[in-house]
């Protein structure tokens, strides 16, 4: 690297539109030392090119490069080179080694993303009376990137080596569990709009979707994310309630695709003891780019008691398979109860 300028006062806040031309990303190098993040803007648009953002760090924050907040930011031909975001022990960060944005329009031309990590609080320890142990880590979320409810277009870049790891759960006498790491390279969550275009990913790791995560949503009868793998919600329609054995109880639900790009729906499968008394209908062959598609979660009991099930959506994202938690309790039917009320004879 010809130079390198490094932060000694903290982040850049950027607070006008801008526009920065540098030499080249193997002339220039912009460096957090290891010590702050890059950039910070809110509801600015930004536009650079031909530079190196190296060494950024969040710490208990997130994004180790740039807080993107509303407006727009584009990055052509730049390097993000050993960035981190840094979650704090019982708080949160953790979110985007590199680039963290929210409600903002991030587009990305031939840009390279290597190892750059985001890595989840731990947990603190936990004293309650007689129990002494460790609360459990927290979540780190796209390594390189990761982007809530905005739009997000990669053209011509690569994604490698980039790490999204959970906070260590709390430490001794009892350790708490450690948290989850999810989209080693990117992470997009709620209803953002992704777009690869010759985009390559190599070489991610994180323990749940290495790559990517986030193409499909699915979100429950009050419009709120399911979010994969999480337990049942009576807010959300997962949790079914009660209803007699042999009747049924129908709850409507919204599958999204959050891509530019049709996702295929290769499988939809019920596991668990419960599997067979929940039903799933009106899934797509296909969803189409953009699309929200209402369909129905039906629990027929087959038997009396509490009655749970997985249901796994197979689909050609980076995020498969989506995993959704139903549960519900079989009631005994009326002329059983009555039965059961009435005298014995003899």
């Amino acid at each position: 690297m010809a130079g390198t300028i490094v932060l000694t006062g903290g982040a850049i806040n950027l607070a006008s539109d801008l526009t920065i031309a540098g030499p080249g990303s193997g002339l220039l190098a912009v460096s957090g030392g290891n010590a702050a993040r890059i950039f910070t803007a809110t509801n600015v648009n930004t536009a650079i090119n031909g530079l190196t953002f190296i060494n950024g760090l969040a710490d208990g924050l997130n994004g180790g490069v740039l807080v993107q907040e509303g407006g727009s930011a584009v990055f052509s031909n730049c390097l993000f080179l050993g960035n981190t975001a840094l979650g704090a022990a019982g708080q949160a960060g953790g979110f985007g080694g590199a680039i963290y944005a929210t409600g903002a329009v991030l587009s990305l031309y031939g840009c390279v993303f290597s190892n750059n990590t985001a890595t989840g609080p731990g947990g603190l320890p936990v004293d309650v009376g007689s129990y002494s142990g460790g609360g459990g880590g927290g979540a780190g979320l796209g390594g390189a990137i990761f982007i809530h409810n905005g739009v997000l277009a990669i053209t011509n870049s690569w994604l490698a080596g980039n790490t999204a790891s959970g906070g260590a759960g709390g430490g001794a006498p009892l350790p708490g569990t450690n948290g989850m790491g999810a989209g080693g390279a990117l992470f997009a969550h709620g209803n953002s709009l992704v777009s690869l275009y010759q985009a390559f990913f190599s070489g991610n790791t994180a323990n749940a979707y290495p790559d990517v995560h986030g193409a499909l949503a699915i979100l429950g009868t009050n419009g709120a994310l399911v979010a994969n793998g999480e337990g049942a919600s009576v807010d959300k329609g997962t949790a079914m309630g009660s209803m007699v054995v042999g009747m049924a109880i129908t709850n409507v639900l919204t599958l999204a695709n959050n891509w530019t790009n049709p996702v295929t729906i290769t499988s939809v499968t019920t596991n668990g003891a419960g599997a067979s008394s929940f039903r799933i209908t009106g899934l797509p062959a296909t969803a189409p780019a953009g699309a929200a598609i209402a369909f129905k979660v039906i629990f027929s009991p087959l038997a009396e008691g509490a009655l749970t099930c997985m249901v796994s959506v197979v689909n050609s994202s980076g995020s498969t398979p989506y995993l959704m938690a139903l549960s519900g309790t079989g009631m005994p039917k009326l002329n059983q109860v009555i039965n059961n009320m009435l005298p014995s004879s003899g």
